[in-house]
């Protein structure tokens, strides 16, 4: 695991990823992964917040 804090340099938006579960080479593969935890996150955040009628 690897410490990763994103800066943009276009609006100075700061993120603290913490202790990110990949090894990344370059800063290309480091926004792949980045986007894709991102979008794991949102999903998790997603099926938690739907009623429990829903999974039947």
């Amino acid at each position: 695991m690897y410490g990763v804090r994103i800066f943009c340099v276009m609006c100075g938006h700061n993120r603290d990823l913490g202790k990110f579960p990949q090894k990344v080479r370059n800063i290309r593969e480091l926004v792949l992964a980045v986007l894709e935890y991102d979008r794991q996150q949102l999903a998790k955040q997603r099926a938690a917040t739907y009623p429990y009628s829903v999974y039947g």
